[in-house]
């Protein structure tokens, strides 16, 4: 209730529900892919990481009708995660919401749950909301900055 509060509250603020993205890490990603099947507001965008499909053993993909099965989402978790572990979350979360939402991604990284968004898939998130989603990088060269930071990271690995 508290998200659709927020969307609401930005619309009455005159920003488009199509120019919001929605994201969270951990139980905010499991509420933003919780938000992608509930919500009666066509979004612009949804990016959980390290996060979980809640309530599917008694929510069924089967039964979701969402407004935004066109909309684009990204859900990416960790190999090494033991909190959200890709065996039963992750894969039964991707099985899920692939079968339901046509711009849905899903990439598997090497990493835990609190290493999962780093500066090696920092670049991957951005080039994802770069190409997907209506957010304006125009003013931004964290793009490049985080590619320089990245190959620095590489070099020393």
């Amino acid at each position: 209730r508290r998200v659709e509060a927020v969307i609401q509250e930005l619309g009455q603020e005159g920003v488009a529900s199509e120019n919001i993205v929605l994201s969270g890490m951990s139980q905010g990603g499991a509420l933003t892919l919780y938000t992608a099947v509930n919500t009666k507001y066509k979004l612009g965008g949804f990016v959980a990481m390290v996060a979980w499909m809640p309530l599917l053993n008694t929510e069924p993909s089967s039964g979701w009708k969402p407004v935004n099965r066109d909309t684009p989402m990204f859900l990416m978790n960790g190999l090494l995660d033991l909190i959200v572990p890709m065996v039963p979350a992750g894969s039964k979360t991707s099985e899920a919401l692939g079968s339901v939402f046509s711009r849905f991604t899903y990439r598997t990284v090497l990493g835990t749950h609190a290493t999962t968004v780093n500066p090696l898939t920092i670049p991957m998130l951005h080039t994802w909301l770069r190409s997907n989603t209506p957010l304006d990088f125009k003013t931004s060269n964290l793009h490049q900055e985080v590619n320089v930071e990245t190959e620095k990271i590489k070099d020393k690995i």
